[in-house]
C-alpha cells in the first residue's frame, strides 16, 4: 500500500470466516487496518465508534452500509461495494420492504465517493443511476475453495450456488433428461446450494434415471472441485460468480450461460475448451454435455491464468489504486 494510504484505510468485516480471512489478512500485510464484528447487527454501533480515527471506510458488503452511511461523520471517503444489483432483485424478494430498502442503497451509492462494481455490465447500471464515480475491482478467489489435484469423473456434473430461479438450475435438469439413456446412467451430478427450487429439483431428478445426484449446501466446496469433472452455470444474470472463478482455478471444465460476467471471465482465461450455451436453452446445453462428458480436459493452464488474474494479491493493488485516486480527489484536489 502507498504510504500516504497508511492509517487512512479501514475495512468493516461483518462476516468472519474462509476467504473473507484470507483476503483481510493480505490487506493487514499491506497496512488497511481491519475492524472486525462478529455480534451482527447488536454490537455494528459500537463498531463504527472505533473508526473515528481512519478517514477512509469501506465495508465489503454493499447492503450493510446503508447503516454505515447513517452512522459515518462527514469527511469520510465512503467506498461502498456493489456485489449484486439490490435494486432489481430485492423488490422482487422483499416486496415494498426490498423497494424502501433499495432506494435508500441507491441514494447511499449517489452520495458515496465511489461505488466498487464486480463488472463493466454492473457499472454501467450504476452509472445509469445517476451515481457519480464507479470503479471496477473484481473479487478475489477463495484460496482454500481452490481444490488440489485428484481423480476426476469426467461424468461429473456439477453446479453451485442458491436454487433460485435466476440461477436456472432446473434448465440442467431439462438437458440432462434430454441425454441418451446410456450416457444419464453414468452421470453423478451434485446441486452444492439449497433454495426455493430444492424440492422440484430432487423430485424431477429422482425420475431421471441419472446414476446418482446430491443436493444440499456443503461447508467446502473444495472437495467438490477436486473430483468433478465439468462446472456448469446456467445464470442467466450474476455479479461476479465466484463459484465459476474458483472452479477455474481448481481446473475443471466450465459450461456457462452465455451472459456478459462469465463472457469476461471466459476472456480473462483465453483458453480453449470451455464452452458458453445461450440462456435457459436446454436443449443446445444437453448437446453441448454430450460433446464433454467422458473427454478428459487438461485444466492446469485455465487454473494459472484464473490464480493469476484474480489472486488476492492483484485484487488488493486494484482496490489500492482506486483509495488512492479518491484520497487525491478530496484532500488534494
Amino acid at each position: 500500500m502507498s504510504p500516504h494510504l497508511r492509517g487512512r484505510v479501514a475495512i468493516v468485516v461483518f462476516d468472519e470466516g474462509g476467504s473473507r480471512d484470507d483476503f483481510c489478512r493480505d490487506l493487514e500485510l499491506a497496512g488497511v487496518e481491519i475492524y472486525r464484528n462478529s455480534a451482527g447487527w447488536s454490537g455494528a454501533a459500537r463498531l463504527i465508534h472505533r473508526l473515528w480515527g481512519p478517514r477512509t471506510v469501506f465495508s465489503p458488503q454493499c447492503w450493510r452500509t446503508l447503516l454505515l452511511g447513517r452512522l459515518l461523520r462527514k469527511g469520510r471517503i465512503l467506498a461502498p461495494t456493489s456485489h449484486n444489483l439490490p435494486w432489481l432483485e430485492w423488490p422482487l424478494e422483499l416486496g415494498w420492504r426490498g423497494r424502501i430498502v433499495a432506494r435508500a442503497h441507491v441514494r447511499l451509492f449517489r452520495a458515496a465517493d465511489s461505488v466498487l462494481s464486480l463488472t463493466p455490465e454492473m457499472a454501467s447500471q450504476l452509472l445509469d443511476r445517476r451515481i457519480r464515480r464507479v470503479a471496477v475491482v473484481e473479487n478475489p478467489i477463495a484460496a482454500e475453495n481452490v481444490a488440489k489435484p485428484g481423480v476426476r469423473d469426467s461424468f461429473h456434473v456439477l453446479s453451485i450456488g442458491r436454487l433460485i430461479h435466476r440461477k436456472s438450475p432446473l434448465v440442467l435438469v431439462e438437458a440432462l433428461l434430454l441425454l441418451p439413456d446410456h450416457v444419464r446412467r453414468r452421470i453423478r451430478v451434485t446441486f452444492a446450494g439449497d433454495g426455493p427450487l430444492a424440492s422440484e429439483l430432487r423430485d424431477r431428478l429422482e425420475l431421471s434415471g441419472i446414476a446418482s445426484f446430491s443436493i444440499g449446501p456443503v461447508n467446502s466446496v473444495s472437495g467438490l472441485l477436486s473430483e468433478a469433472g465439468v462446472l456448469v452455470s446456467c445464470s442467466v444474470a450474476e455479479g461476479l460468480p465466484m463459484a465459476v472463478l474458483e472452479g477455474a482455478a481448481s481446473g475443471l471444465r466450465l459450461i456457462l450461460s452465455d451472459i456478459e460476467p462469465h463472457r469476461l471471465v471466459l476472456g480473462a482465461l483465453d483458453v480453449e475448451g470451455h464452452r458458453l450455451v445461450p440462456p435457459m436453452d436446454a436443449v443446445q446445453l444437453a448437446a453441448t454435455l454430450s460433446e464433454v462428458l467422458g473427454e478428459d480436459f487438461d485444466g492446469r493452464e485455465s487454473a494459472n491464468s484464473a490464480l493469476r488474474e484474480y489472486a488476492a494479491t492483484s485484487v488488493a493493488a486494484r482496490y489500492d489504486a482506486e483509495f488512492d485516486q479518491l484520497r487525491l480527489a478530496r484532500f488534494c484536489g
